[in-house]
């Protein structure tokens, strides 16, 4: 009975204890009655003290700290005292700390303890029992200090000062463990301090250290590559803390690293005439652990007797070399090679790679290759011969008996020898075609087709082979049918629409028995679609799809209802608009409306249609927060939902053309009759109007809303500089745009072999960015020098390099020019400058698919990527969407890949997983590529939607926050505060309490307030507006749902207010995460409870609802986003 009053109001307290409780009288008693003989060895008394003092906890602790407990007649402490507690007591950080108290004069039980000041983070008082413990947090250091602790019961108080310091202990000694006298250039060192004595705080070193080593000043290790040679030099370390300070020389030289071993292990006996050769060498430096490896080999594999081998392609080795290249570390190499080598051969000095296209026949012949630096040479020999062969062995080792309509193929041959061309004498199936470069057959098959044999011919200027292809195309039978967004309620007079997902081609649907009145199923299709008339009861419909090879068939069931409408919400609606930006907001509501309104009228310029409920209109004056209240209802009922936003004016920032920008050496050519689109981007726009300052080419638009340069060009025009305006009442921004109109006919593509070739080997010898020659394309036409220039600029890393834009540029084959496609792929991986990479109609292969998938997965910088109308299928496009999902570092915004040649359609699981894709990666704003299955379609569209809320809503906010974090002055010698950052979020959980008590957030009288307590406390959750409406009519009361729509909205906030700088853990998609919540941008969620770990509660809910009965502080809360809404914080 006690427990459960106390649970309730306080006030319930008063009228029964007033400010005392018998607990401490009976105690009295028991302390002055002494027991006979009998009685002291019974049980009973001993049982009745344990059970008292549980009694006075569970009172102290449930009735709040206005509850006290009755002293009775006691003496006043004397004195108070902690054993063992020295006068100055110092302690290290990240020490256990326990002192007892021993009072004298009174009773211990009853007795009330206080410190002033506050002790030490990590140190706590017991108020019960006085005693002082905790651990003092690592790195923490607190000067000393003099605390005041006090004991008190009703008869008088006692006082006790401890004085006490946190400090680190000096450091005693310094010294460096595996520091070698003599080190040699390329060695990684990486020495480790051995301290004694007390923590270092900070590390310092005099005289600089060379080159490329660095002292970690905060843990003193000292590492890096020694790439150049240095004197012997002696170098103190001086490692400090706040107590002291130590030192310790160490004393080294680096020389020069003489190479011991050179080889190339990719040269054949055997290489091609006519075929471009691109042979890399590894190098051994002295006491390097790993081999230095030069460019990994591209293009096709040769065998070990010379012999081409096919279009398997090997995977990219390690490279190092690769990476200190573009660090700017590269060793000082030098390569030279006796003879010299055959006429149309470079050997570069540098790198010592051998690169270009033999331009005679040669008999095999040894070439002595050195390499050599200060500390010494080594060579090695190579042998090769120069011969051009017919291709022979051709066969097509995975080609299948049976291939099915509307799944992709790709049947790839191996043969030996170069092949220039590749032919089919028969027909292949439609949808099917043959890479007259590769021999490869692929694509989606759109018809079925009889077994069927196809002569394949490969041929070169010495000869061809042949191999027969034999298969069927049939249709696969429908399966894995089923309706994944069906729900059990549907209401009479609201849109119905279920899809199903299928795998295989459907020739008909059908469904038993029939479906209510105002649903029907699309044969064709399979949808349900219609809108309900009547009610029905729960039926269980069998739906089947067939086609001529199969049926598969599935059960659904639902029910139709007249029902209220529920669940209204506005999720694109943001915290501020602009004055004149287009204003768009579709409500999302179950069930049918007969009548929507608006409370108090909209901004002039906005109206609410009456009809659909879309709020719409374009603001034309500045007001400030308001709060709106959208109702809607049917003669069942009625719903609403609160809706807050501002109007301001702001002028356009951060206008920039992705696609069209990074000046005159960028070399933007885009071709007449060929379909253009220029989307810009925007920090913000608050509704500006775009224009050009001149013309634009025949057949090209500007559209003044959206600013999207559109349309086919129509007439060839020289590169032009277009400055394009966004411009509002409040101001302007630019964007300047460079590119020119090209007919289809590439021109000027491919250069003459000898000035290309020269000049690809000129390049392989710089491998610093600053050192490039100027572009080489003075006409701005996209040249092959231009293209080898622009590959090593990006193989460099240059800072200068933002845009790669290689559209309509028609780079060579991988096999013939390994120094343009493969390189460029490769080089993507490590790229850090590169933000846009426009590759559309730039015959980008299969095998470079593959590689970007690779650089995907580690690049964390590029933001636009078009590979639209080249020749990659299914396969490569799902390894790049799987690649993207395993980075979550990605910066992708942009992804155009539709138009591929000979692959008309994706397939199910490039969908399935580009869905998934654009659902986790929420920087994904645009995807461009036509999805044919209308699940997977709804899905992106959906994920990409909400993608550009949350991206427009980061603008808006960081624009409202003037860019800057929310930081806190910099405390001395740690590091500065991140700045906050704004995330969507899936799951919010609340781990600690805020500093005030409901009753002191809350309105105690608020009928509305009480109810939602009320709810939590039994439910376990804060309500939705629909589901208190129908708690308060259970209990008794009646509540308008536009009263409930702004008390809702107004407790969610008042609740998320309270845990602001608080210590928060979160889920983004599926990524984890923690930090300090600065700012809650939108409050639509649900909000559960969790169990704090405090106390007895025995389910997740327990803690959230007790909390709230009992009046005590708020415990911790979890939040959660509903459907495609995403909850958007402000975090640390």
């Amino acid at each position: 009975m006690i427990v459960e009053l106390v649970k309730g109001n306080k006030s319930d307290l008063l009228p029964l204890f007033g400010n005392s409780t018998f607990v401490p009288r009976i105690r009295a008693v028991l302390e002055q009655t002494t027991l006979s003989e009998f009685n002291s060895k019974c049980k009973q008394p001993g049982d009745l003290d344990k059970q008292l003092s549980q009694l006075e906890e569970l009172l102290i602790k449930l009735g709040g700290k206005g509850f006290r407990v009755w002293n009775g007649p006691r003496k006043p402490p004397q004195s108070v005292a902690y054993k063992d507690w020295p006068a100055q007591a110092q302690f290290q950080p990240g020490q256990q700390v326990k002192f007892e108290a021993q009072v004298e004069g009174t009773l211990t039980a009853g007795l009330e303890w206080s410190v002033v000041p506050e002790l030490p983070a990590g140190l706590t008082l017991d108020t019960v029992s006085g005693t002082i413990s905790g651990e003092l947090p690592p790195g923490a250091e607190v000067p000393a200090r003099t605390y005041r602790v006090t004991c008190c019961n009703i008869a008088g108080a006692a006082a006790v000062s401890l004085s006490c310091f946190v400090r680190q202990p000096a450091p005693t000694s310094l010294a460096y463990r595996g520091v070698v006298a003599v080190c040699v250039t390329g060695d990684h060192m990486r020495w480790l301090p051995v301290v004694e004595g007390g923590k270092p705080f900070r590390y310092s070193v005099s005289p600089a250290l060379p080159k490329c080593l660095c002292l970690d000043e905060r843990d003193g290790i000292i590492s890096g590559h020694a790439l150049h040679p240095t004197r012997a030099a002696k170098y103190t370390v001086t490692a400090s803390n706040s107590s002291g300070t130590v030192y310790a020389d160490i004393e080294f030289e680096v020389k020069v690293a003489p190479p011991v071993k050179l080889s190339y292990p990719d040269v054949a006996q055997v290489l091609p005439y006519g075929g471009v050769v691109y042979l890399t060498p590894e190098v051994d430096l002295k006491r390097i652990a790993a081999s230095i490896s030069k460019l990994a080999k591209w293009g096709r594999i040769f065998s070990s007797a010379g012999a081409f081998v096919g279009t398997k392609w090997g995977k990219a080795r390690q490279v190092l070399l690769g990476a200190l290249i573009q660090g700017g570390d590269l060793p000082e190499l030098t390569f030279t090679v006796e003879p010299a080598l055959p006429a149309g051969l470079f050997l570069s000095v540098t790198t010592g790679v051998i690169s270009g296209k033999p331009e005679v026949e040669a008999q095999p012949q040894n070439f002595k290759v050195t390499v050599s630096n200060d500390g010494g040479s080594v060579s090695t020999n190579i042998v090769f011969g120069i011969k051009m062969e017919p291709p022979r062995g051709l066969h097509y080792p995975d080609c299948k008996a049976t291939i099915y309509t509307g799944t992709y193929a790709a049947i790839e041959p191996e043969v030996a020898g170069i092949v220039y061309s590749w032919k089919t004498k028969d027909a292949l199936p439609e949808g099917m075609t043959l890479d007259a470069s590769m021999g490869t057959v692929c694509g989606v098959p759109t018809k079925t087709a009889p077994q069927t044999s196809y002569e394949i011919i490969a041929s070169n200027s010495a000869g061809e082979a042949s191999a027969i292809l034999t298969f069927a195309v049939v249709r696969p039978p429908p399966s894995q049918l089923s309706y994944w967004d069906l729900q059990f309620e549907y209401a009479v007079g609201s849109h119905v629409e279920i899809r199903p997902t299928i795998d295989g081609e459907v020739e008909e649907y059908s469904v038993e028995p029939t479906l209510p009145d105002g649903l029907e199923l699309d044969k064709a299709l399979g949808i349900i679609s219609g809108v309900p008339t009547a009610a029905a009861d729960v039926c269980v419909y069998n739906v089947t799809a067939r086609n001529e090879t199969g049926a598969t068939q599935t059960s659904i069931g639902f029910t139709i209802k007249v029902l209220p409408p529920e669940g209204l919400s506005y999720p694109r609606v943001d915290d501020e608009y602009g004055v004149g930006e287009e204003l768009l907001l579709e409500p999302q509501v179950t069930g049918a409306i007969t009548s929507w309104s608006i409370e108090p009228p909209l901004p002039v310029g906005v109206a609410l249609d009456s009809a659909t409920g879309v709020i719409s209109g374009s603001p034309r004056a500045v007001s400030g927060d308001r709060e709106y209240i959208v109702s809607a209802s049917n003669e069942a009922g009625g719903t609403c939902a609160c809706i807050t936003f501002r109007i301001a004016s702001r002028s356009p920032e951060g206008l920039v053309y992705p696609e069209a920008c990074g000046g005159a050496d960028a070399n933007h050519v885009f071709l007449v009759d060929a379909q253009l689109t220029l989307e810009p981007t925007l920090t913000q726009d608050f509704g500006a109007k775009f224009s050009v300052d001149k013309p634009l080419p025949s057949g090209l638009a500007i559209n003044e809303t959206t600013g999207v340069i559109s349309g086919i060009p129509e007439t060839a025009c020289e590169a032009t500089e277009y400055t394009v305006t966004a411009k509002n009442a409040a101001g302007f921004a630019s964007a300047v745009l460079h590119f020119a109109i090209r007919k289809t006919t590439p021109q000027n593509l491919v250069d003459e072999d000898g000035k290309t070739l020269s000049y690809a080997a000129f390049l392989e010898t710089i491998t610093k960015a600053e050192d490039l020659p100027p572009n080489p394309s003075q006409t701005g036409q996209k040249s092959h020098d231009w293209m080898l220039w622009m590959v090593h600029r990006a193989h460099l890393n240059d800072p200068t390099l933002s845009v790669l834009d290689f559209t309509n540029a028609e780079m060579p084959l991988p096999h013939v020019e390994p120094r343009i496609a493969p390189k460029l792929m490769k080089a993507l991986a490590s790229n850090t400058h590169l933000k846009s990479l426009l590759l559309a109609n730039s015959n980008l292969r299969k095998p470079q698919g593959s590689m970007i998938s690779e650089a995907l997965k580690q690049n964390k910088t590029l933001e636009v990527l078009n590979i639209e109308s080249n020749y990659l299928d299914s396969e490569r496009i799902f390894a790049m969407a799987q690649a993207l999902l395993d980075n979550p570092e990605s910066a992708i915004q942009t992804w155009r890949f539709d138009t591929q040649k000979g692959c008309l359609h994706f397939g199910r699981p490039v969908e399935e997983i580009l869905a998934n894709l654009v659902q986790k990666h929420t920087k994904i704003i645009k995807v461009g590529f036509q999805c044919k299955d209308q699940h997977w379609l709804n899905v992106i569209n959906r994920a990409i939607m909400a993608n550009n809320d949350v991206a427009r809503r980061a603008r808006k906010a960081k624009v409202l926050d003037g860019g800057k974090g929310q930081g806190g002055a910099q405390k001395k010698e740690q590091p500065p505060e991140q700045q906050a950052v704004q995330k969507p979020l899936n799951r919010m959980q609340l781990s600690v309490s805020p500093n005030q008590a409901p009753w002191e957030l809350f309105d105690e009288d608020n009928v509305c307030v009480h109810l939602i307590r009320l709810y939590i406390s039994k439910k376990y959750h804060v309500p939705n507006k629909d589901k208190l409406q129908k708690f308060a009519k259970s209990h008794g009361h009646s509540l308008s749902y536009k009263s409930i729509a702004k008390e809702l909205s107004d407790f969610r906030r008042i609740l998320l207010d309270a845990y602001k700088n608080c210590q928060v853990s979160c889920v983004e998609n599926t990524t984890p995460f923690s930090g300090v919540l600065r700012k809650e941008m939108t409050a639509s969620t649900s909000i559960y409870g969790r169990r704090t770990g405090r106390g007895t509660t025995s389910s997740p809910q327990t803690s959230l609802a007790s909390k709230f009965r009992k009046r005590s502080r708020i415990g911790s809360l979890q939040r959660r986003s509903g459907g495609a809404t995403t909850a958007l914080a402000t975090l640390l």
